[in-house]
């Protein structure tokens, strides 16, 4: 026989909110060395079943199985030591399941069915293996099953998989190391997960989720070499991810559908955070500080807006949109040698570029931009403060399509600016308009287009600055004023 010791062993049937008390026969207790099952009736009403184990040290470990059908029914197992296995089974409606493991190698389950469900599984150790799963089986239309986690420790492995409708997951507390979370919530609308603390290194955070209307948020991450992915497919989804002081981690979102919304706010440093959007009216918000990071957007449809506001140095941005009616908003408010390239591909685009700040206090310097248009009727701004100088920074702006505007207002020295606009009736002037205005020395500033009726108006303000101006085709015109 295997060496164990229950120091607590409580089955207990008892009232709930109802009148109904269960007779004796229809619970069944099965209990063999260190193994106890739990088996209340068909329709039992208003019972709780609870079970408290101790294993003592190098035991092999305890056993608890809890089977409950019926209404208002709920059950805990709690274990203390290594290597228990706890497992509750419901089947009905408004159900509670709790699971409590103190130690190491520990395996709980908890499953039910039904509908207006409960499971809170909790964890302090290492290399604990948690699995919850609600499967509602009416659709509901409001809240129907809930699930709460808590770990403290290493190397544990978290599952929750949700089905059906207004499904809401939380994390209040994952504490530890190289832990792995997978969050699954199926169905067609109202699902909802929130991480509301990861602290740790090297940990696993995967949610996924089906339908629209859904939510995602990830708050209060805390440490390095995170793995965060988020995938939603449907419409009117939303990620807030906010509240980020990481390092070395990769954080990615994919959104499936349209009107969907992803925010991002972190700060640290060597991270990469990718947004990627397919369909329309889509929303991507990120806004870093720190130096060393890695951003990427990438849109593919009509009418959907991305932007970044960068804080720090050596950042590499990217974003990409395929598609009509979009817009890319940049603000570099302060640092140095970021490089930044945004690509749009369609018809009614518009890109902004900002540098600098009103704020004595930030400065953008010897940054890389890089941006493109390719369609018609797009517009591209690049502008900086007009209470700081910018300077050694490299533009270069390219547009090919006809009626495509570039818009320009410089305070800085020693930059150098190229434009190439490919087509017809394209202009280069100022930010709403009239002329563009470059003030300050040593800066370069090179035009090319090709094609009719184009259009360069503006002034060069300051000292040793080179201007060149290549214009080929017909009814092409251009007005430099240089002072």
């Amino acid at each position: 026989m295997r060496s164990f010791k229950k120091t607590i062993l409580t089955t207990a049937v008892l009232i709930g909110m109802t009148t109904t008390v269960l007779a004796a026969e229809q619970t069944k207790v099965v209990e063999i060395g260190d193994e106890i099952s739990i088996l209340q009736s068909e329709n039992s009403t208003g019972t709780i079943a609870i079970t408290e184990q101790t294993s003592v040290i190098n035991a092999i470990g305890n056993i608890a199985i809890i089977e409950q059908e019926g209404i208002d029914n709920g059950a805990r197992i709690t274990q203390d030591g290594d290597l228990n296995y706890g497992k509750i089974s419901q089947n009905g409606h408004d159900l509670v399941g709790i699971t409590e493991a103190t130690g190491d190698s520990n395996n709980q389950v908890i499953t039910q069915t039904g509908g207006m469900a409960q499971a809170q599984v909790t964890a302090v150790g290492n290399s604990n293996i948690m699995k919850v799963t609600q499967n509602e089986i009416d659709a509901a239309g409001s809240i129907a099953d809930r699930a709460l986690v808590e770990v403290t420790g290493n190397l544990n492995e978290v599952r929750v998989t949700q089905k059906v409708n207004g499904q809401w997951y939380y994390g209040t507390d994952m504490i530890g190391s190289s832990n792995k979370i997978t969050i699954e919530q199926k169905g067609d609308k109202w699902n909802e997960a929130y991480s509301r603390r990861l602290a740790g290194d090297a940990n696993e955070l995967s949610i996924e989720q089906d339908g629209y209307y859904n939510v995602t948020q990830v708050n209060d991450l805390i440490g390095s070499d995170n793995d965060i992915t988020i995938d939603q497919e449907g419409d009117r989804n939303k990620v807030t991810a906010n509240d980020l002081r990481f390092e070395d981690a990769t954080l990615t979102i994919d959104q499936d559908g349209n009107y969907n919304a992803a925010t991002v706010i972190g700060e640290g440093k060597d991270n990469s955070i990718k947004v990627e959007q397919d369909g329309d009216r889509h929303v991507a918000k990120m806004i870093a500080y720190g130096d060393d990071n890695d951003l990427d957007s990438e849109q593919k449809g009509s009418a959907n807006d991305v932007y970044l506001g960068l804080i720090g140095n050596n950042n590499d941005f990217e974003s990409e949109q395929n598609g009509q009616y979009n817009q890319i908003h940049i603000v570099d408010f302060s640092g140095n040698d970021n490089d930044i390239e945004a690509n749009q591909t369609g018809d009614e685009n518009t890109l902004m570029v900002q540098m600098g700040s009103s704020s004595s206090d930030f400065t953008a310097n010897n940054n890389d931009f890089k941006l493109t248009q390719s369609g018609n009727l797009n517009e591209m701004a690049l502008t900086t403060s007009s209470a700081v100088n910018s300077d050694n920074n490299k533009a270069t702006l390219m547009q090919s399509g006809d009626f495509n505007i570039i818009d320009l207002m410089l305070e800085g020295s020693s930059n150098i600016l190229s434009f190439t606009q490919t087509g017809s009736d394209n202009i280069i002037g100022a930010v709403g308009e009239g002329a563009f205005v470059v003030n300050g020395s040593n800066n370069s500033f090179t035009v090319t287009q090709l094609g009719d009726s184009n259009v360069v108006n503006g002034a060069i303000l300051g000292n040793n600055n080179a201007v060149t101006v290549t214009q080929i085709g017909d009814f092409n015109s251009t007005t430099v004023s240089q002072n």
